[in-house]
């Protein structure tokens, strides 16, 4: 399979596999009787911008280098939208009006995909790259882009550390004991 069919195949499948999370949003609106985590939506297309502008850049790159710039500067500057998903764990709380259960698959399920999409976005980078310049650039690459997007972690890790805390294991095991509470209004309104 050509590389340019192998990158359409993988775009295909990530854009079937959004299907899911943004199911689970419409079923969880459905379930509280109104429109809920629409921020989710948001911030699942946030996450594609990497990945739309790596094949971007891949695309100009092969007819002329200079204009290949932009597209992968926007991509550089896009990328933390993919891992910031993982943020959105922090919404897990005690306070709302749908199973702690399906909260968790739903908020779990657009991490993974957020940090799938950046992941790959980050491959085809590396790949064009080491296509032009060799392996040890394109790996060189990777771990500059990495390096220079580090100082983005500490939200993404931040909201793992409060869901591992007493705060966030606390509002779960309220909701999993059934503890009755208002509802969570970033989950009903969003951000």
């Amino acid at each position: 399979m050509t590389e340019t069919r192998s990158t359409f195949a993988t775009f295909a499948r990530l854009t079937l596999a959004a299907a899911f999370p943004v199911a689970l949003v419409i079923a969880r609106s459905l379930y509280a009787r109104e429109i809920t985590a629409t921020f989710l939506i948001w911030n699942l297309f946030l996450a594609w911008l990497p990945l739309l502008f790596a094949a971007l850049a891949i695309w100009v790159e092969r007819r002329s280098l200079l204009l290949a710039i932009l597209p992968t500067a926007a991509w550089l500057a896009f990328l933390p939208n993919a891992p910031y998903l993982v943020t959105d764990l922090m919404h897990l709380a005690a306070d709302s009006r749908v199973p702690v259960l399906f909260d968790t698959v739903m908020l779990f399920t657009f991490a993974l995909y957020g940090l799938a999409l950046g992941l790959v976005s980050l491959r085809w980078m590396q790949s064009a790259v080491a296509r032009r310049w060799g392996r040890w650039l394109g790996w060189g690459f990777v771990l500059g882009t990495l390096g220079g997007r580090l100082r983005h972690l500490p939200g993404p890790l931040r909201a793992l550390e409060q869901l591992g805390s007493g705060h966030a294991a606390g509002a779960v095991a309220a909701r999993c004991a059934g503890a009755a509470g208002q509802p969570d209004p970033a989950l009903a309104h969003g951000p």
